[in-house]
């Protein structure tokens, strides 16, 4: 909303960068998230699947839309954004606390209520764990580390790709919005791919795991056959 009403650049700056810090969140959380909602493995693996092909369909979806909205002021886009927030508003208000931590704390004091009303404040030295927990993992884990590593780097040339579209569509190809917007399209349609190999693969493992096969012997090593063809996909895209 302040970006919607803010008349100067230094507001819009501000509340773009609160609004940016806030957004943030889920894709940091989300994974916790489901870990306590799903004690199946199985479900939590699709559930992540599914959150994470929505988010890869929206930045592509975003210039699509733009280009055929062009002529409608800018000032729309974020009244859009307030009318879906404060739709899920209640929504996030009235959800049962999930963390385990914060349950079993309050069933130590007796408390039976867990829509997350009444919560008691971490310490300092649960502050200071929580925010050096991620580094220490990173330290000490080396598999946290390069995946985090090849994370950061898949994700830093896909945001890349999105930034020069409109320079290389737009300055050296002479498209129009509209047209640039719709070179973005075949991104989101990649991610529903995605989203399908995966639930196939996801039947084959399930069945083979039936059958007893020894390559779905180590749970662990579940999504790592995707992982394998994925990783060498990514590099031959690039060329």
């Amino acid at each position: 909303m302040g970006c919607a009403i803010g008349s100067k650049y230094g507001v819009l700056l501000l509340f773009r960068t609160l609004s940016g810090l806030a957004a943030s969140a889920p894709n940091f959380v989300v994974g916790g998230l489901f870990a306590d909602i799903y004690d199946n493995p199985t479900q939590r693996g699709r559930a992540m699947a599914i959150f994470i092909a929505i988010v890869l369909m929206g930045p592509p979806l975003g210039p699509l839309i733009s280009g055929y909205t062009s002529g409608v002021s800018w000032r729309q886009c974020f009244w859009v954004g307030v009318a879906i927030a404060g739709a899920g508003l209640p929504l996030v208000i009235l959800l049962a606390e999930t963390y385990e931590g914060i349950l079993n704390r309050k069933a130590g004091h007796g408390q039976n209520d867990t829509s997350g009303a009444f919560l008691t404040l971490p310490g300092k030295a649960e502050i200071r764990a929580i925010f050096s927990r991620p580094f220490i993992m990173l330290w000490k884990e080396p598999i946290v580390l390069f995946t985090s590593l090849y994370l950061a780097l898949v994700y830093s040339i896909l945001y890349l790709f999105f930034q020069a579209y409109p320079v290389i569509f737009g300055d050296i190809y002479s498209l129009s919005p509209r047209d640039i917007g719709l070179a973005f399209l075949p991104v989101s349609v990649d991610a529903v791919i995605a989203i399908l190999i995966f639930f196939i693969f996801d039947l084959v493992w399930a069945r083979a795991k039936a059958q007893n096969r020894p390559w779905t012997s180590n749970d662990k090593y579940a999504r790592l056959p995707l992982a394998c063809v994925g990783g060498p996909l990514v590099t031959i895209a690039l060329f």
